[in-house]
């Protein structure tokens, strides 16, 4: 009986822990937290920030499982994670966003969109073709 509960206690707390907006802070001390975008899609989402770089920026880091090498699924996932980010964006009223997914061999690209007229949005870099990727390491 005391399994079941442990069981049920833990399904509840994963359950919850999905349920977090995609444009919560992700807490302190922990190395992602799993969240679902609307299209049913996980993510282990590492960091959101807002940060005033040349402008107010939006900064979405999260760990993907797809290869850098099939770039073209890479990028479906990111305009999935924009799909729901945009709300997030426009409701913090912030200039750009980045949108950083860390592949499984370890490096980020960056996706950049822009707001332009203060409503429309432009994709800025990544979206278009593959870029050079940067080891998180500082390596080449």
């Amino acid at each position: 009986m005391s399994v079941v509960l442990l069981l049920s206690s833990l399904v509840l707390c994963l359950a919850e822990q999905r349920s977090t907006s995609i444009g919560a802070p992700v807490p302190a001390g922990v190395d992602f937290e799993l969240r679902e975008l609307t299209s049913g899609r996980a993510l282990k989402v590492r960091s959101v920030d807002v940060k005033t770089l040349q402008r107010l920026t939006l900064i979405f880091d999260y760990l993907s499982d797809i290869e850098l090498d099939d770039y073209e699924s890479l990028q479906r996932e990111v305009e999935d994670v924009w799909k729901d980010l945009r709300a997030v964006a426009e409701e913090r009223n912030v200039e750009s966003v980045f949108i950083v997914p860390e592949t499984s061999d370890g490096t980020s690209v960056g996706f950049t969109l822009r707001r332009r007229d203060g409503q429309r949005w432009e994709r800025r870099s990544g979206f278009a073709f593959p870029p050079q990727p940067r080891s998180l390491s500082g390596e080449p």
